[in-house]
Protein backbone atom coordinates (compact mmCIF):
# COMPACT_ATOMS: atom_id res chain seq x y z
CA UNK A 1 0.00 0.00 0.00
CA UNK A 2 2.90 2.38 0.77
CA UNK A 3 4.41 1.82 -2.68
CA UNK A 4 1.04 2.44 -4.35
CA UNK A 5 0.51 5.63 -2.35
CA UNK A 6 3.96 6.90 -3.29
CA UNK A 7 3.24 6.23 -6.97
CA UNK A 8 -0.02 8.14 -6.73
CA UNK A 9 1.74 11.11 -5.11
CA UNK A 10 4.37 11.30 -7.85
CA UNK A 11 1.85 10.80 -10.62
CA UNK A 12 -0.43 13.52 -9.26
CA UNK A 13 2.33 16.03 -8.55
CA UNK A 14 1.73 19.20 -10.58
CA UNK A 15 3.83 19.63 -13.72
CA UNK A 16 6.47 22.35 -13.88
CA UNK A 17 5.82 23.02 -17.58
CA UNK A 18 3.78 26.19 -17.08
CA UNK A 19 6.33 27.61 -14.61
CA UNK A 20 9.20 26.93 -16.99
CA UNK A 21 7.32 28.36 -19.98
CA UNK A 22 7.28 31.80 -18.34
CA UNK A 23 11.09 31.86 -18.07
CA UNK A 24 12.75 34.20 -20.59
CA UNK A 25 15.28 31.58 -21.74
CA UNK A 26 12.53 29.04 -22.33
CA UNK A 27 10.41 31.62 -24.14
CA UNK A 28 13.29 32.31 -26.55
CA UNK A 29 13.49 28.59 -27.33
CA UNK A 30 9.71 28.20 -27.71
CA UNK A 31 9.55 31.19 -30.05
CA UNK A 32 11.53 29.14 -32.57
CA UNK A 33 10.21 25.70 -31.57
CA UNK A 34 6.57 26.31 -30.52
CA UNK A 35 5.76 22.60 -30.98
CA UNK A 36 8.65 21.36 -28.84
CA UNK A 37 7.86 18.18 -26.88
CA UNK A 38 8.01 18.53 -23.09
CA UNK A 39 9.19 15.96 -20.59
CA UNK A 40 10.26 16.20 -16.95
CA UNK A 41 11.69 13.99 -14.23
CA UNK A 42 12.16 14.63 -10.52
CA UNK A 43 15.11 13.43 -8.47
CA UNK A 44 15.87 13.41 -4.76
CA UNK A 45 19.43 14.12 -3.61
CA UNK A 46 20.52 10.46 -3.84
CA UNK A 47 19.10 10.01 -7.34
CA UNK A 48 20.72 13.25 -8.48
CA UNK A 49 24.07 12.01 -7.19
CA UNK A 50 23.65 8.93 -9.39
CA UNK A 51 23.26 11.29 -12.36
CA UNK A 52 26.45 13.17 -11.49
CA UNK A 53 27.97 12.77 -14.98
CA UNK A 54 24.81 14.03 -16.70
CA UNK A 55 24.62 17.03 -14.39
CA UNK A 56 28.33 17.78 -14.90
CA UNK A 57 27.81 17.79 -18.68
CA UNK A 58 24.70 19.98 -18.60
CA UNK A 59 25.62 22.29 -15.72
CA UNK A 60 29.36 22.27 -14.90
CA UNK A 61 30.04 23.34 -11.33
CA UNK A 62 26.54 22.51 -10.00
CA UNK A 63 26.56 19.95 -7.17
CA UNK A 64 23.95 17.14 -7.21
CA UNK A 65 20.84 18.11 -5.28
CA UNK A 66 17.11 17.54 -5.15
CA UNK A 67 15.94 18.77 -8.52
CA UNK A 68 13.59 18.70 -11.46
CA UNK A 69 15.14 18.06 -14.89
CA UNK A 70 12.92 19.08 -17.81
CA UNK A 71 13.51 18.97 -21.55
CA UNK A 72 11.94 20.89 -24.43
CA UNK A 73 12.78 19.00 -27.63
CA UNK A 74 12.40 20.72 -30.99
CA UNK A 75 13.31 19.60 -34.50
CA UNK A 76 16.87 20.90 -34.30
CA UNK A 77 17.72 21.36 -30.63
CA UNK A 78 16.81 20.43 -27.07
CA UNK A 79 16.63 22.84 -24.15
CA UNK A 80 17.38 21.29 -20.75
CA UNK A 81 16.12 23.03 -17.61
CA UNK A 82 17.07 22.28 -14.00
CA UNK A 83 15.04 23.69 -11.12
CA UNK A 84 14.54 23.41 -7.37
CA UNK A 85 11.29 21.45 -6.86
CA UNK A 86 10.35 23.43 -3.74
CA UNK A 87 10.95 27.01 -4.89
CA UNK A 88 10.60 26.24 -8.62
CA UNK A 89 13.64 28.45 -9.16
CA UNK A 90 15.60 27.57 -12.30
CA UNK A 91 19.27 27.16 -11.43
CA UNK A 92 20.60 26.00 -14.80
CA UNK A 93 19.64 25.84 -18.49
CA UNK A 94 21.54 24.23 -21.32
CA UNK A 95 20.72 23.87 -25.00
CA UNK A 96 22.04 20.99 -27.09
CA UNK A 97 21.99 20.42 -30.83
CA UNK A 98 20.09 17.31 -31.84
CA UNK A 99 22.61 14.84 -33.25
CA UNK A 100 20.88 14.37 -36.60
CA UNK A 101 20.98 18.08 -37.53
CA UNK A 102 24.45 18.04 -39.07
CA UNK A 103 24.12 14.64 -40.70
CA UNK A 104 24.79 14.91 -44.44
CA UNK A 105 24.48 12.41 -47.24
CA UNK A 106 27.46 11.65 -49.46
CA UNK A 107 26.80 11.83 -53.18
CA UNK A 108 28.67 10.77 -56.30
CA UNK A 109 30.63 13.76 -57.71
CA UNK A 110 30.07 12.37 -61.21
CA UNK A 111 26.32 12.93 -60.83
CA UNK A 112 26.56 16.74 -60.48
CA UNK A 113 28.22 19.53 -62.49
CA UNK A 114 31.98 19.84 -61.98
CA UNK A 115 32.91 22.09 -59.08
CA UNK A 116 29.81 21.28 -56.99
CA UNK A 117 30.73 20.83 -53.31
CA UNK A 118 27.29 20.51 -51.69
CA UNK A 119 23.63 20.71 -52.53
CA UNK A 120 21.12 22.14 -50.08
CA UNK A 121 17.63 20.97 -50.94
CA UNK A 122 18.90 20.60 -54.50
CA UNK A 123 20.61 24.02 -54.71
CA UNK A 124 24.34 23.87 -55.40
CA UNK A 125 27.22 25.37 -53.42
CA UNK A 126 30.26 25.46 -55.68
CA UNK A 127 34.03 25.68 -55.33
CA UNK A 128 33.84 29.16 -56.88
CA UNK A 129 31.36 30.36 -54.24
CA UNK A 130 33.56 28.99 -51.47
CA UNK A 131 36.68 30.61 -52.95
CA UNK A 132 34.92 34.01 -53.13
CA UNK A 133 33.74 33.72 -49.52
CA UNK A 134 37.21 32.75 -48.29
CA UNK A 135 38.82 35.60 -50.26
CA UNK A 136 36.77 38.08 -48.21
CA UNK A 137 38.41 36.84 -44.98
CA UNK A 138 41.62 38.34 -43.58
CA UNK A 139 44.64 36.38 -44.79
CA UNK A 140 45.51 35.43 -41.21
CA UNK A 141 42.35 33.32 -40.76
CA UNK A 142 42.24 31.60 -44.14
CA UNK A 143 43.01 28.13 -42.78
CA UNK A 144 41.28 24.74 -42.80
CA UNK A 145 39.41 25.40 -39.57
CA UNK A 146 37.99 28.64 -40.93
CA UNK A 147 37.15 26.88 -44.19
CA UNK A 148 34.67 24.67 -42.36
CA UNK A 149 33.05 27.72 -40.77
CA UNK A 150 32.70 29.36 -44.20
CA UNK A 151 30.98 26.25 -45.56
CA UNK A 152 28.51 26.37 -42.66
CA UNK A 153 27.85 30.06 -43.39
CA UNK A 154 27.20 29.31 -47.06
CA UNK A 155 24.79 26.51 -46.13
CA UNK A 156 23.01 28.80 -43.64
CA UNK A 157 22.71 31.52 -46.30
CA UNK A 158 21.08 29.09 -48.72
CA UNK A 159 18.71 27.80 -46.02
CA UNK A 160 17.58 31.34 -45.12
CA UNK A 161 17.17 32.36 -48.76
CA UNK A 162 15.10 29.26 -49.50
CA UNK A 163 12.96 29.68 -46.38
CA UNK A 164 12.27 33.35 -47.20
CA UNK A 165 11.70 32.86 -50.94
CA UNK A 166 7.91 33.21 -50.73
CA UNK A 167 7.91 36.07 -48.20
CA UNK A 168 6.08 39.06 -49.68
CA UNK A 169 7.77 42.49 -49.79
CA UNK A 170 5.75 45.52 -51.00
CA UNK A 171 7.18 47.23 -54.08
CA UNK A 172 7.38 50.58 -52.30
CA UNK A 173 9.51 49.00 -49.54
CA UNK A 174 11.89 47.63 -52.18
CA UNK A 175 12.07 51.04 -53.91
CA UNK A 176 12.87 52.73 -50.59
CA UNK A 177 15.64 50.21 -49.84
CA UNK A 178 17.22 50.67 -53.28
CA UNK A 179 17.04 54.43 -52.75
CA UNK A 180 19.00 54.04 -49.51
CA UNK A 181 21.69 52.21 -51.49
CA UNK A 182 22.31 54.98 -54.01
CA UNK A 183 21.87 57.77 -51.46
CA UNK A 184 24.39 56.03 -49.21
CA UNK A 185 26.80 55.97 -52.13
CA UNK A 186 26.52 59.77 -52.37
CA UNK A 187 24.22 60.04 -55.43
CA UNK A 188 21.44 62.59 -55.75
CA UNK A 189 19.25 60.52 -58.09
CA UNK A 190 18.81 56.90 -59.16
CA UNK A 191 19.54 57.56 -62.83
CA UNK A 192 23.06 58.84 -62.12
CA UNK A 193 23.78 55.87 -59.87
CA UNK A 194 22.38 53.39 -62.41
CA UNK A 195 24.51 54.89 -65.17
CA UNK A 196 27.74 54.61 -63.14
CA UNK A 197 26.79 51.20 -61.79
CA UNK A 198 26.19 49.71 -65.21
CA UNK A 199 29.32 51.42 -66.59
CA UNK A 200 31.26 49.19 -64.20
CA UNK A 201 29.70 46.12 -65.82
CA UNK A 202 27.16 45.60 -63.02
CA UNK A 203 23.44 44.94 -63.52
CA UNK A 204 21.01 47.30 -61.82
CA UNK A 205 18.30 44.63 -62.14
CA UNK A 206 20.55 42.17 -60.31
CA UNK A 207 21.14 44.78 -57.61
CA UNK A 208 17.38 45.15 -57.07
CA UNK A 209 17.10 41.35 -56.88
CA UNK A 210 19.84 41.24 -54.23
CA UNK A 211 18.14 43.97 -52.18
CA UNK A 212 14.79 42.15 -52.51
CA UNK A 213 16.37 38.93 -51.26
CA UNK A 214 17.79 40.74 -48.22
CA UNK A 215 14.40 42.30 -47.46
CA UNK A 216 12.67 38.94 -47.74
CA UNK A 217 15.10 37.39 -45.28
CA UNK A 218 14.70 40.35 -42.92
CA UNK A 219 10.92 40.03 -42.97
CA UNK A 220 11.10 36.25 -42.61
CA UNK A 221 13.25 36.64 -39.48
CA UNK A 222 10.82 39.21 -38.08
CA UNK A 223 7.85 36.91 -38.74
CA UNK A 224 9.64 34.10 -36.91
CA UNK A 225 10.27 36.17 -33.80
CA UNK A 226 14.05 36.47 -34.17
CA UNK A 227 14.00 40.17 -33.25
CA UNK A 228 11.46 39.94 -30.42
CA UNK A 229 13.64 40.60 -27.40
CA UNK A 230 11.91 42.85 -24.83
CA UNK A 231 14.27 44.08 -22.12
CA UNK A 232 12.98 45.61 -18.88
CA UNK A 233 14.34 48.84 -17.39
CA UNK A 234 15.38 46.95 -14.24
CA UNK A 235 17.44 44.48 -16.30
CA UNK A 236 19.21 47.33 -18.04
CA UNK A 237 20.00 49.10 -14.75
CA UNK A 238 21.37 45.88 -13.27
CA UNK A 239 23.57 45.37 -16.35
CA UNK A 240 24.70 49.02 -16.23
CA UNK A 241 25.77 48.81 -12.57
CA UNK A 242 27.51 45.47 -13.09
CA UNK A 243 29.59 46.95 -15.93
CA UNK A 244 29.99 50.53 -14.73
CA UNK A 245 33.72 50.57 -15.59
CA UNK A 246 32.82 50.24 -19.27
CA UNK A 247 31.03 53.59 -19.14
CA UNK A 248 33.99 55.64 -17.98
CA UNK A 249 34.92 58.09 -20.75
CA UNK A 250 37.65 60.64 -21.29
CA UNK A 251 37.25 64.16 -22.65
CA UNK A 252 35.23 64.23 -25.90
CA UNK A 253 34.39 66.70 -28.64
CA UNK A 254 31.36 66.63 -30.92
CA UNK A 255 31.95 68.40 -34.21
CA UNK A 256 31.02 68.70 -37.87
CA UNK A 257 33.45 68.42 -40.74
CA UNK A 258 33.48 69.40 -44.41
CA UNK A 259 36.44 67.67 -46.02
CA UNK A 260 38.07 68.37 -49.40
CA UNK A 261 40.53 65.69 -50.55
CA UNK A 262 43.76 66.75 -52.30
CA UNK A 263 43.86 63.79 -54.69
CA UNK A 264 47.41 64.71 -55.83
CA UNK A 265 46.32 68.27 -56.66
CA UNK A 266 46.71 70.61 -53.69
CA UNK A 267 45.86 73.77 -55.63
CA UNK A 268 42.54 72.45 -56.93
CA UNK A 269 41.61 71.17 -53.46
CA UNK A 270 42.43 74.56 -51.90
CA UNK A 271 40.25 76.34 -54.47
CA UNK A 272 37.34 73.98 -53.76
CA UNK A 273 37.70 74.59 -50.01
CA UNK A 274 37.68 78.38 -50.58
CA UNK A 275 34.49 78.03 -52.63
CA UNK A 276 32.87 75.90 -49.93
CA UNK A 277 33.87 78.41 -47.22
CA UNK A 278 32.38 81.24 -49.28
CA UNK A 279 29.10 79.34 -49.49
CA UNK A 280 29.15 78.78 -45.70
CA UNK A 281 29.77 82.51 -45.03
CA UNK A 282 26.86 83.40 -47.31
CA UNK A 283 24.55 81.42 -45.01
CA UNK A 284 24.24 78.22 -47.01
CA UNK A 285 22.69 75.21 -45.26
CA UNK A 286 25.69 73.36 -43.82
CA UNK A 287 24.15 69.90 -44.24
CA UNK A 288 23.41 70.59 -47.90
CA UNK A 289 26.92 71.94 -48.42
CA UNK A 290 28.41 68.79 -46.84
CA UNK A 291 26.38 66.61 -49.21
CA UNK A 292 27.46 68.77 -52.16
CA UNK A 293 31.13 69.42 -51.36
CA UNK A 294 32.51 66.98 -48.79
CA UNK A 295 34.69 64.06 -49.91
CA UNK A 296 34.07 62.30 -46.59
CA UNK A 297 31.33 60.00 -47.91
CA UNK A 298 30.89 58.18 -44.58
CA UNK A 299 29.49 61.30 -42.86
CA UNK A 300 27.57 62.96 -45.70
CA UNK A 301 24.19 61.70 -44.56
CA UNK A 302 24.68 62.83 -40.96
CA UNK A 303 25.74 66.40 -41.75
CA UNK A 304 29.45 65.61 -41.34
CA UNK A 305 28.98 65.01 -37.62
CA UNK A 306 31.34 63.05 -35.33
CA UNK A 307 31.78 62.46 -31.60
CA UNK A 308 35.43 61.66 -30.77
CA UNK A 309 37.44 61.16 -27.56
CA UNK A 310 41.05 62.18 -27.14
CA UNK A 311 43.62 59.77 -28.50
CA UNK A 312 41.93 58.54 -31.71
CA UNK A 313 42.57 61.37 -34.20
CA UNK A 314 45.76 62.62 -35.83
CA UNK A 315 47.62 64.89 -33.34
CA UNK A 316 47.33 68.08 -35.44
CA UNK A 317 43.58 67.64 -35.92
CA UNK A 318 43.00 66.62 -32.30
CA UNK A 319 44.98 69.56 -30.92
CA UNK A 320 43.02 71.98 -33.11
CA UNK A 321 39.61 70.57 -32.18
CA UNK A 322 40.24 70.39 -28.44
CA UNK A 323 41.58 73.95 -28.41
CA UNK A 324 38.28 75.35 -29.75
CA UNK A 325 35.29 76.45 -27.70
CA UNK A 326 31.76 75.45 -28.67
CA UNK A 327 30.53 77.03 -31.94
CA UNK A 328 34.07 78.02 -32.95
CA UNK A 329 35.41 76.99 -36.36
CA UNK A 330 38.79 76.32 -37.97
CA UNK A 331 40.36 75.05 -41.18
CA UNK A 332 43.16 72.47 -40.97
CA UNK A 333 45.33 71.16 -43.78
CA UNK A 334 46.39 67.53 -43.39
CA UNK A 335 48.30 65.16 -45.67
CA UNK A 336 45.02 63.99 -47.19
CA UNK A 337 43.27 67.32 -47.68
CA UNK A 338 41.57 70.36 -46.15
CA UNK A 339 39.22 70.08 -43.16
CA UNK A 340 36.69 72.69 -42.11
CA UNK A 341 35.61 72.02 -38.51
CA UNK A 342 32.87 73.51 -36.36
CA UNK A 343 32.80 72.38 -32.70
CA UNK A 344 29.28 71.67 -31.47
CA UNK A 345 29.91 70.45 -27.93
CA UNK A 346 32.73 69.77 -25.47
CA UNK A 347 32.29 66.93 -22.97
CA UNK A 348 34.43 66.52 -19.85
CA UNK A 349 35.74 63.15 -18.68
CA UNK A 350 33.29 61.24 -16.52
CA UNK A 351 30.74 58.41 -16.44
CA UNK A 352 28.17 58.06 -19.18
CA UNK A 353 24.77 58.52 -17.46
CA UNK A 354 22.40 55.55 -17.43
CA UNK A 355 19.91 57.43 -19.63
CA UNK A 356 22.57 57.76 -22.35
CA UNK A 357 23.91 54.22 -21.91
CA UNK A 358 20.49 52.51 -21.85
CA UNK A 359 19.87 52.55 -25.64
CA UNK A 360 23.27 50.94 -26.29
CA UNK A 361 22.70 48.35 -23.55
CA UNK A 362 19.25 47.59 -24.95
CA UNK A 363 20.71 47.16 -28.43
CA UNK A 364 23.44 44.87 -27.10
CA UNK A 365 21.03 42.67 -25.14
CA UNK A 366 18.52 42.57 -28.00
CA UNK A 367 21.29 41.76 -30.48
CA UNK A 368 22.53 38.87 -28.34
CA UNK A 369 18.99 37.50 -27.94
CA UNK A 370 18.39 37.85 -31.69
CA UNK A 371 21.61 35.95 -32.41
CA UNK A 372 20.50 33.15 -30.08
CA UNK A 373 17.12 32.92 -31.81
CA UNK A 374 18.71 33.03 -35.23
CA UNK A 375 21.02 30.16 -34.28
CA UNK A 376 18.03 28.11 -33.13
CA UNK A 377 16.06 28.96 -36.27
CA UNK A 378 18.97 27.83 -38.46
CA UNK A 379 19.07 24.53 -36.54
CA UNK A 380 15.37 24.14 -37.23
CA UNK A 381 15.82 24.80 -40.96
CA UNK A 382 18.82 22.51 -41.16
CA UNK A 383 16.98 19.67 -39.39
CA UNK A 384 14.39 19.71 -42.20
CA UNK A 385 16.89 20.11 -45.05
CA UNK A 386 18.50 17.55 -47.32
CA UNK A 387 22.20 18.33 -47.57
CA UNK A 388 24.43 16.25 -49.85
CA UNK A 389 28.23 16.37 -49.79
CA UNK A 390 29.95 15.88 -53.16
CA UNK A 391 33.43 16.95 -52.08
Amino acid sequence: MVVIALFVLVACAPSFQHTFSTDERVQVFLTVFPDAKYAEARYDANEAAALRDVLARDCPGIAPREMVRATFTGEGATLIVYADPRTREIFCTNSQVNETVFTVKHGDPASVPEGTLFTVNGESITEEQLAKAVAQLPQSVQDEQELGAVVVQLINSVLLRQAAATTQVPEEELDAAVRRVWEGAGYKDEESFRKDWEAQGESFTALRATVLEALRIQRFLEENGVYEAPVSEDELKELYLANIERFLVGEQVRFRQLFIAKRDNRSAAEQRMRAALAAIRQGGDFCELVREWSDDTSSRNRCGEYLAPRGVMAPDIENALFSLAENQTTVIESASGFHFFVVLERKDAGIIPFADAAPFLRDAVSSQAAQERLSLLLLKLRAKAEIVDYS
